[in-house]
């Protein structure tokens, strides 16, 4: 018992920094006696029946602390700032200052050190804020549990769960802390959060496993970050916060690096190629100046200018911040991503696949028909409601886990008719119930529950076990052939009659007119029997059927329509019947109902499972497994998967989908979790907007490459063409450095903030494996670098035949070029013309290179900026050729926009 003492001593005392899983006595491997002693009071065990009072879950949580796990996954503001200083374009920046310190050269190296502040300002504000977005959408815990105080159960907020409290687990709900399983019936839970592991893992009150059971292998435990995927249990916390599996998990994670994204990995890659190939030319540039005999400290000032103007030092911020915009613009339009990359990937999506129940449909169920002996009553339709058995109404009010309402729990009677809470399948049931005059509560009083089994993936009915006069009372509830095929009487309408087989197959075809209505049809099923053991489930007697309809949400052809003009291949998955998805798929616009799979045969022939995913318009009667198989054939096939769902089953596939979308309002906390993006107002059209913006994302992304990549290319060309000429220097290395500050930080941010282009939606889904820029995009990015390039040897030209090599000439040189880029700016917005192409008005690039353009003016007006960039004044002939040769880009651009416009347009 001393030992106990002080193992629960130690297990109560705040973690250390380190090797926090040491501190942590093996609660899976003990007894449960001993955890109970353990988690009790001195010389007195845990009672798991009654749980903690009051008084000591108060004095817990003032000992150890609230149950919440810091967020230590985030990068802190130091962190963030010394990372704009550790790509490979800005090491080359920090060389080319050194250089230019060895030389003297202090003004070049102020003006280095300026570039490199504003790129480390620029990118610490925008990662800053990407991560600031980010950590705000982060769910580090659940917000309620129930637990039991002083034997009752009380719902708390989850902070304030501490060792020794027990947990009530039910399904759908969070799991609040590490605890021991001490009561289970068919309890599993869902540890993708810690494990990996998408698919549910049993759960018993079994003994001690051994210590070296792996965390996903520990039947006898329930983890905090899980979910209950099923059934009903109790369990005995034992670690809370970070002494919890996840809190450890965490704090590792501190110590890992985040994964990047696919678009941030390519622009460092394509930022490394461009910094290593810039710094190779200007070597070339150097070299072949050395052989015509330059003088060598002016030419190593130019190459070192030419470097720092040319090294694209901004692309590895271009990603995150553009993408943290993309999740900023979807919450405000009520769509929450909760993960960076789920914007790139929105983009790219090629299949949706939808749940139907909860998001195809509104999940508020209704009695819409049901079947007395072999007739079929559509009760919109009756004029007047069937008469009912008393069997049918006690199985409707006991078969079902539906509680109250009410925040006090009562039986209703304050507030007129009891409201009820639970799946919408059985408030519908119960309240039908309800309205044809069953007494809830006194069935309940009269029949009190026993035990129950739930609906699971290889069972598929309910049953519930009650008390009563004649002994015990099984009520059943489920999927017709199942519950059917258990049955040996049924209820004719008036009598209870022995079930022939010609009745087997007229019941048979009711259900399966009653699935064509597009209705969720279950069977009512009971037996009483004088011995208390329940023993199998068989020797029914059949009730009938319950026809239930979920209203379709509005407009959901017309958005199938726009799915497909998206070139995105729109899919149902369902757990319903194969005549009821086939009923709803015809009404939603999902093409013809007969290419819907019935996925309960799949199992047997798994190899169509490939197959059929490439030519069915939906599934029925899926299990949460094989949501799952369908989501990996479809990856496997080479398709970008998004999966929406709203409930438990959904789970395992939102994980897997490259996209997982959960419902806001009618999701549950599992599906939330699972998810990476949720849907505020619950309606899947929203889809349409989150692809919208990813492409949107993933296209600016792209435009603001381009444009840096171009530009860049011109500046080094231009130098590189006339030093292989043998002619002077176009431009002055300070110059040179004031055009990379000019053009490469506004106007490629504001880029990156182009509003969505008309069309977006009618364009084929982008390809992250193509690169950002293909070889078609890589010819127009030359081709406009070549004539930036033209543009301002074009401008020198002129000079130097005006003025000879002069201050003058370059001064043309550098106006031209830097004016280019920025008017170069505007028409990289997109490939449609500025003109007549619809384009809306993108009023920060409008600023951007207007204010830029007023700077550089600047830079021959101001007596000050003319001594530091070695500029001189032009004449109103000298602005003429600037204006002309630095429109040249932006005119060249757009008639290549218009012709290429012309030949589509007139393309068969």
């Amino acid at each position: 018992m001393l030992t106990l003492a002080r193992t629960a001593r130690r297990a109560s005392a705040p973690p250390p920094a380190a090797g926090v899983a040491d501190g942590e006595p093996p609660w899976h491997a003990m007894p449960l006696p001993a955890v109970l002693a353990l988690c009790g009071e001195p010389h007195r065990p845990l009672d798991p029946a009654r749980g903690l009072s009051p008084a000591q879950a108060a004095q817990r949580l003032a000992r150890d602390g609230c149950n919440e796990i810091r967020d230590v996954t985030g990068r802190s503001a130091g962190e963030i700032l010394l990372d704009q200083f550790t790509s490979v374009p800005v090491g080359l920046l920090g060389v080319s200052a050194g250089l230019a310190l060895s030389t003297r050269a202090f003004a070049d190296a102020a003006a280095i050190g300026a570039v490199l502040a504003a790129n480390a300002g620029l990118g610490f504000a925008t990662e800053k804020r990407a991560e600031e977005t980010v950590s705000s959408l982060r769910k580090l815990a659940p917000r309620q549990a129930t637990v039991l105080r002083d034997g009752q159960p009380v719902s708390i907020d989850s902070r304030d769960v501490v060792v020794g409290d027990v947990l009530v687990l039910q399904p759908g709900e969070p799991v609040a802390a590490d605890a021991r399983v001490v009561e289970a019936h068919r309890l599993a839970t869902n540890e993708a959060a810690l494990t990996g592991e998408s698919l549910p893992v049993k759960k018993q009150a079994g003994d001690a496993l051994p210590a070296d059971t792996p965390l996903g292998e520990r039947s006898n435990m329930v983890f905090l970050g899980s979910v209950v995927s099923g059934g009903v249990g109790r369990a005995v916390v034992v670690a809370t916060a970070e002494r919890a599996a996840l809190g450890r998990i965490r704090e590792l994670a501190q110590k890992a690096e985040a994964p990047r994204t696919r678009l941030q990995v390519e622009l460092d890659r394509l930022g490394r190629k461009l910094a290593i190939g810039a710094a190779l030319l200007c070597v070339g540039v150097f070299a072949v100046g050395a052989l015509r005999g330059r003088a060598l400290m002016p030419l190593l000032r130019t190459a070192v200018s030419l470097g720092v103007a040319a090294i694209p030092e901004g692309l590895p911020t271009v990603a995150t911040s553009l993408l943290a915009a993309g999740i900023r613009s979807l919450r405000d339009r009520q769509i929450y991503a909760r993960r960076l990359d789920a914007v790139e990937n929105l983009g790219a999506i090629d299949t949706v696949c939808f749940d139907k129940t909860g998001t195809l449909t509104e999940n508020r169920m209704r009695v819409a028909s049901l079947t007395v002996g072999t007739e079929l009553v559509a009760l919109d339709e009756a004029s007047s409601p069937p008469a009912l058995p008393d069997a049918w109404l006690r199985v409707a009010a006991l078969c079902n886990t539906v509680e109250h309402a009410d925040a006090d729990g009562g039986d209703g009677a304050n507030s007129g008719t009891p409201r009820w809470q639970g799946s919408a399948t059985e408030v519908a049931i119960v309240e039908y119930a309800q309205a044809r005059g069953a007494d809830i509560d006194a069935l309940r009083r009269r029949h009190p529950l026993l035990g129950v089994r739930q609906r699971s993936e290889h069972h598929p009915y309910m049953v519930t076990l009650h008390d009563s006069a004649h002994g015990l009372l099984v009520a059943v509830k489920g999927r017709p052939d199942e519950v059917l095929a258990r049955c040996e009487s049924w209820f004719d309408g008036r009598t209870v009659q022995p079930l022939a087989d010609d009745v087997r197959l007229a019941l048979f075809g009711l259900n399966e007119r009653m699935a064509a209505r597009g209705e969720r049809v279950l069977a009512l099923a009971v037996r009483e029997q004088a011995s208390t053991r329940y023993g199998e489930t068989g020797g029914l007697t059949w009730l009938g059927l319950v026809g239930l309809a979920d209203r379709l949400r509005p407009g959901l052809p017309q958005m199938m329509a726009r799915l497909r003009a998206a070139g995105i291949r729109p899919l149902m998955i369902t757990g319903d019947q194969l005549g009821t998805a086939r009923a709803v798929a015809e009404r939603v616009g999902l093409a013809d109902g007969e290419r819907i799979v019935d996925a309960g045969q799949l199992p047997e022939q798994a190899e169509r499972l490939h197959d059929a995913v490439e030519r069915a318009s939906g599934f029925a009667r899926t299990s949460p497994a094989m949501k799952l198989e369908i989501v990996r054939a479809l990856q496997q096939r080479g398709h970008v998967v998004a999966m929406t769902g709203d409930g438990i089953n959904d789970g395992p596939a939102l994980k897997t989908a490259d996209v997982g979308v959960a419902m806001g309002v009618t999701g549950t906390d599992f599906a939330h979790a699972m998810s990476d993006l949720v849907l505020r107002d619950d309606h899947p059209a929203a889809m349409l907007t989150a692809v919208e913006e990813g492409r949107t994302a993933f296209l600016n992304i792209q435009k603001s490459v381009r444009y840096l990549v171009a530009t860049n290319l011109s500046e080094l060309a231009a130098t590189a063409v006339a030093v292989a000429a043998g002619a002077p220097e176009p431009f002055e290395p300070l110059a040179l450095l004031w055009t990379n500050i000019a053009t490469d930080i506004w106007p490629a941010i504001a880029l990156g903030l182009e509003p969505p282009e008309p069309g977006v939606l009618e364009r084929p889904p982008v390809s992250l494996d193509e690169g950002l820029l293909d070889r078609r995009e890589w010819g127009a990015v030359a081709t406009d670098a070549g004539v930036m390039t033209l543009a301002s040897l074009a401008s020198f030209g002129v000079g130097l035949a005006r003025y000879g090599a002069s201050p003058q000439a370059r001064t043309m040189a550098f106006m031209t070029l830097t004016a280019s880029q920025l008017l170069y700016a505007l028409a990289a917005r997109s490939n449609r013309p500025l003109l007549g192409g619809g384009l809306a008005r993108n009023r920060m690039l409008e600023h951007a290179v207007g204010w830029s353009l007023l700077a550089q003016a600047g830079t021959v007006l101001w007596p000050a900026a003319r001594r530091l960039l070695r500029t001189a004044p032009i004449g109103v002939a000298d602005a003429l050729v600037v204006a002309t040769t630095a429109a040249l880009p932006l005119l060249v651009r757009e008639a290549l926009k218009m012709r290429a416009a012309r030949g589509a347009g007139a393309a068969p």
